[in-house]
């Protein structure tokens, strides 16, 4: 019985970090230097849950489902937050 009551804490204690995150965004820009597209510039915008943010304020993040919104047309392709921006790694 005395398992139970831990799991049911942890659990809990789980659901109050997830219920203390943030998302931030950024909106950026991007400006093509060289090859065929010199001089195309495009905007666009991406989020992540502010929890991923390391507890000294640097450092490296990795793993899937770190971008929970992109949002980015570059050379007429829409990009979205599935699959591939989840492979991201944040510094």
């Amino acid at each position: 019985m005395r398992w139970k009551s831990g799991a049911v804490g942890l659990l809990l204690l789980v659901l109050s970090f997830a219920a203390n995150s943030t998302p931030i965004q950024y909106e950026f820009e991007v400006l093509a230097g060289s090859g065929p597209l010199l001089g195309t510039s495009a905007s666009g915008s991406f989020s992540f849950d502010d929890s991923l943010i390391p507890t000294n304020g640097w450092g490296w993040v990795r793993g899937g489902g770190l971008i929970t919104q992109l949002d980015f047309t570059w050379d007429g392709i829409h990009y979205t937050s599935l699959p591939l921006a989840n492979q991201i790694t944040l510094n």
